[in-house]
This record gives C-alpha cells, structure tokens and sequence, in this order.
C-alpha cells in the first residue's frame, strides 16, 4: 500500500510535482515563481488551449531539467468548474495522480493543498486526494506464486504538503478506515471460489470483526 504522508514543507527538488488547475487556469503566486525557475513551462503550456484546457480530470505531464540538469516532471491536472466539484472527484483527482506518477516509474510526488477549492477547505482536499491516491494503489496478488518485481518503480510514497498536518492526519485515519473496507470488499469479490465459499466466508468474517472486539455467532442449516 502507498504511505501517505502530510507534512508542512516538502522536498526542496521534487522529482515530481503536482499542479491542480481549474478551468481558469489562474495560477497562483507560489506557482508562478516556481515556473519563473523552469524557463515559464507551465504558463507557456497553457498558453497553447489545445494542449491543456482545465476540464475535469484532464492531465498532462512536462518533462524539464532544473538549472542542475535534474529532471523533472510537471503533473497538470484539470478541477473542470470548481463550483461543481464532489468529493469522490477529488478522491478520482488523487487516484490519477497516483497511477501518472507511477506510470512515469517514479516512487513519489509531492502534491501541495494550501488553498481551499469552491466548497472544500484545504484540509478536505488533502484527505480527499490522498484517500483517493491510497485507492487507487490497490493490488489483489495473495493467489500469487510468484510476485511482480518488488522493486518494480511505482509511486510508494504521496506526499501532501499542508497547513494543520495533524488535524488532516486525524481526519485522514477516519477516512482510511473507509478505505480499509473497501478493500476488504474488493479482496473477498476478487476471491477465487475454491477458496472463498459460505464456510471459509463466514469464518473469515468472524476473525476480522474478533478481532475488534465483535461476537459472531455463525448458524448452519440447522440452527437457521
């Protein structure tokens, strides 16, 4: 599972970054000085309305070098009218960030939430993306004989750059008990039969919910 860290300052040379951009595409002051250092990539990108419009959940990747020749890979990524944002779309937002940060073979990214988006203050948003990148990383192997490469690039760690870290982090376990659940759901569809079945199934649901302190009472034919 990807860690999940929220943290008050991020890394000074990010591999990779994340910009969110409504259909205004207005970039605020942090995002301008930052492209000012990047020879104006993402202001000149945006320039061109072909490439990059702002619609919900369209992304673009640039690819540039800072002035010490490291690369570095710019995530756009569209809110579409911000006035007409749900919540599960910024948990989408933040599974697309994932799977483009692993599909450029990069174990991380730093995506910064300072601001509130139309409805949702920054400390929603924060939770929202990272519930979603958290998601989005889901993989069913247990029936695996053999695993994928550990070592294989895949974002392992999302990192959100916040105000009030410790009040997202408490809000975000909330919700990652959410998240627990619906991969929970997903690994007992995901089953193979010959291994889940009524027996094994409510076996299986007793030792989870025992494990919280739950008493499960299972009834065969006859008791029902």
């Amino acid at each position: 599972m990807t860690k999940v860290s929220f943290l008050s300052t991020g890394d000074n040379n990010p591999k990779v970054t994340v910009i969110l951009l409504s259909d205004q595409l207005k970039l605020n002051h942090d995002i301008i000085s930052f492209d000012k250092k990047l020879n104006n990539i993402i202001s000149n990108s945006l320039n061109d309305n072909k490439l990059f419009t702002g619609k919900f959940a369209q992304n673009i990747v640039l690819t540039t070098t800072d002035i010490e020749g490291k690369i570095i890979h710019i995530i756009l990524i569209g809110l579409g009218n911000e006035l007409n944002l749900k919540e599960y779309q910024l948990e989408e937002i933040g599974g697309i960030i994932w799977k483009t940060t692993s599909r450029l073979a990069q174990d991380s990214v730093n995506v910064s939430v300072k601001n509130r988006i139309a409805g949702y203050s920054s400390v929603d948003v924060a939770v929202l993306l990272a519930s979603g990148a958290v998601l989005a990383s889901y993989k069913f192997d247990s029936n695996k004989t053999k695993l994928n490469d550990p070592d294989r690039n895949y974002c392992k760690n999302f990192n959100v750059i916040c105000d009030n870290e410790s009040d997202v982090s408490r809000l975000f376990e909330e919700k990652k008990a959410e998240v627990d659940g619906v991969f929970l759901a997903r690994n007992f569809v995901s089953q193979v039969p010959n291994l889940l079945y009524p027996e094994s199934y409510a076996n299986e649901i007793a030792k989870i919910l025992g494990e919280v302190g739950v008493e499960v009472e299972i009834l065969g034919e006859r008791e029902m």
